[in-house]
């Protein structure tokens, strides 16, 4: 099965906006990642996923892959730096504004506890991934609750 036209673009966008790399250098990159392909096309989606973690890594990024299935090999390449497991500070912080700005939207605490765990299927997030869903399920809920298509708690008499 092909890559996703999002990896694809994520590996094109990699190798030739952030390190520039020419045809041959792509070539070779993907050849040393994955043995007998030259094409990012040529790839799955997991090679695919290889190809952005090295890319990434020669651009000076840290590789932010979601979690594997194999929790002590993550944690193992978490310890040893290859792999963002955690929340970053500026997650958080941009987690705590949208809770912040729906709170004084009218949306109640349960519910957004409620769209968080829906949104990582957790009460909090401890990936970098859970954390982005969550702050776009949040974005989400301000919106709609701005707009006003949400049942919002009604006021004690």
């Amino acid at each position: 099965m092909p890559p996703t036209a999002g990896r694809v673009k994520c590996m094109a966008a990699l190798a030739y906006g952030k390190l520039k790399l020419s045809v041959q250098d792509k070539e070779r990159l993907v050849v040393e990642c994955c043995s007998g392909k030259t094409s990012f096309r040529d790839l799955t989606n997991e090679e695919a996923d290889r190809v952005i973690d090295e890319l990434k890594r020669r651009a000076g990024q840290v590789p932010t892959r979601p979690l594997e299935r194999d929790r002590r090999r993550v944690r193992q390449l978490a310890e040893a730096g290859a792999v963002a497991t955690l929340v970053t500070p500026a997650q958080r912080e941009r987690l705590a504004q949208l809770t912040r700005d729906c709170l004084e939207a009218g949306v109640s605490s349960p519910y957004l506890a409620g769209v968080t765990h829906r949104a990582c299927g957790r009460p909090s997030p401890h990936t970098s991934h859970e954390a982005e869903k969550a702050i776009e399920a949040l974005k989400a809920v301000l919106v709609r609750a701005c707009a006003g298509e949400l049942p919002l708690p009604k006021e004690p008499a």
